[in-house]
């Protein structure tokens, strides 16, 4: 400590027995325990890997989930098998992102599974452009002038939602990406993703998804 805390008198313990916050779990402690102290550990119930997901009580409705993302995938095409690498490369990481939707009080309402590129371990100039890989991004003074104009001349304002918007954008480079713990497919052990497709995580896969959109509009 520096010179100046050295004066300052000892803290008083509060007197009042603490509680943890009910959404931390239950208030039980170890009856064993001996040191008057107790101390709360917080844990969220979405699991940070495969593992954890089917260890899980809700192990049904992750493995559900990463179904779902699987087949998804499969069907915009997003990728296709090969048996090994060429000569020279290197695939990439992948992982699965687990999420829980919830409502606004708090109930789970979705289980969500997300496959992710490990976008740090992309070479720069052979797996992507490293000038190209920023994209425009929402501004809410754009949003206001539309929403105003719209008002203004009494429109008709739709509003769409794109699922697996970045599964959407094609690939200008040939990427090779190991699949993630829990997806595979039956005789094809070991083997390896051509990703045909952008998929979240790539360091190009916002602007790839811009072009595509782009191109779709414009």
């Amino acid at each position: 400590r520096g010179a100046k805390w050295t004066n300052l008198p000892p803290r008083d313990h509060p007197d009042r027995e603490r509680h943890p916050v009910v959404r931390y779990g239950a208030s039980e402690t170890d009856s064993t325990s001996t040191s008057g102290e107790r101390a709360y550990v917080a844990f969220s119930g979405e699991p940070n890997s495969y593992r954890e997901a089917v260890e899980s009580p809700a192990s049904k409705q992750w493995e559900q989930a990463i179904a779902t993302e699987y087949e998804q995938l499969k069907s915009t095409k997003t990728f296709e098998w090969v048996r090994k690498l060429p000569e020279g490369r290197k695939a990439i990481g992948s992982r699965i992102v687990f999420r829980e939707k919830k409502d606004a009080f708090g109930k789970t309402t979705k289980y969500k599974a997300r496959i992710v590129a490990q976008g740090f371990s992309q070479v720069p100039g052979r797996d992507y452009n490293p000038l190209l890989t920023s994209s425009t991004v929402f501004r809410t003074t754009t949003l206001r002038a539309l929403l105003a104009i719209v008002a203004r001349e009494d429109w008709e304002l739709h509003q769409i939602d794109v699922v697996g918007a970045y599964l959407q954008g094609d690939l200008d480079e040939e990427i090779y990406m190991r699949p993630p713990e829990g997806v595979q497919e039956p005789g094809k052990e070991g083997w390896f993703w051509r990703l045909l497709k952008s998929i979240y995580g790539l360091k190009q896969a916002g602007i790839q998804w811009k072009k595509k959109l782009e191109s779709v509009l414009i």
